[in-house]
């Protein structure tokens, strides 16, 4: 059929797409955020299933001529600056996938990307189980709000805040933290020695 900007890119800009789709967000939120494991690992599933259909969603030859095609026409040519940007940006993105490469070529990188999305998967299922603890003094942890301090005070260690490596610990640590020290000790025990040296 004929390519129009209405049968082929406002398809391609119709929302959610894969960075603000809700159900992806939700997953990514209980994956990193619950402290139930089966919970954590069910959401790590889904997570899975959501980032190899964007790998499928993204090696679509059929979508990627169709799109091609009509980067040619005169419609596309007349479009405005915002909407031939998209279309540029959209091809760009299937070539940076692949569907520009040779089949021999594509089919390579297709399986080097889905081995990447369970590398990432299992990375973030152990970061989820993970149950490391850390123990500061609230003057370690000063800028840290008073809230945070206080919803983890005590709980392991009498006088002395937990820490975890999960989200919910390690964001507020390395966005108000003044303590240096601090901040490398628990970069270090997420990310390994010499993390940021």
């Amino acid at each position: 059929s004929e390519v129009t900007f209405e049968n082929t890119v406002f398809k391609l800009m119709t929302p959610p797409n894969y960075k603000t789709n809700p159900q992806v967000a939700a997953c990514k939120f209980l994956q990193h955020c619950s402290t139930d494991s089966e919970i954590r690992e069910a959401a790590s599933k889904a997570g899975s299933e959501f980032a190899k259909s964007r790998v499928l969603g993204r090696m679509r030859k059929d979508v990627y001529e169709r799109l091609k095609a009509y980067s040619l026409t005169d419609e596309c040519k007349n479009l405005d600056s915002y909407n031939q940007h998209f279309v540029k940006s959209a091809l760009q993105d299937f070539e940076r996938a692949g569907l520009a490469l040779s089949e021999e070529d594509g089919n390579r990188l297709q399986q080097l990307l889905e081995q990447e999305t369970a590398v990432c998967d299992e990375y973030k299922k152990n970061l989820g189980n993970d149950d490391t603890k850390l123990f500061f003094t609230e003057d370690q942890l000063k800028g840290c709000s008073r809230d945070f301090i206080q919803d983890r005070l005590g709980k392991d260690e009498k006088g002395k805040c937990t820490i975890t490596l999960k989200y919910p610990d390690i964001i507020p640590i390395g966005q108000t933290c003044e303590i240096a020290e601090t901040r490398r000790a628990v970069a270090e025990a997420r990310e390994g020695p010499n993390a940021y040296k």
